[in-house]
């Protein structure tokens, strides 16, 4: 089962900055009550939250909250499967920059 069949919350919105052979830059705007569907990161990524609040990680085998601080960056591995949602009353915005050089790390 994927995230994307446990949750009926819309999409959060993503807009694509930079998407080349060296980077994928997206900005995630996750309202409340909205979420990123369920997803794989081939690639290393740094997120840097834009502004702060409490999101939900979905990784399959439980639920984390992350409470995320303006302009506090987060690297993460290759690897990591999971959906997002924003059960909080705040919108929370992230700039997610994937890290493709070297291939998959």
């Amino acid at each position: 089962m994927t995230g994307s069949d446990r949750s009926t919350d819309p999409p959060a919105r993503a807009e694509v900055l930079i998407d080349n052979e060296v980077v994928r830059v997206v900005r995630y705007t996750i309202e409340p009550g909205t979420r990123v569907a369920w997803h794989r990161h081939s690639h290393a990524y740094l997120v840097t939250p834009l502004t702060s609040g409490r999101l939900v990680l979905d990784d399959g085998h439980g639920q984390t909250v992350a409470m995320v601080e303006a302009g506090q960056p987060a690297f993460h591995a290759a690897g990591i499967e999971h959906e997002i949602s924003n059960p909080g009353p705040e919108t929370v915005v992230n700039i997610e920059a994937e890290l493709k050089l070297g291939g998959e790390r």
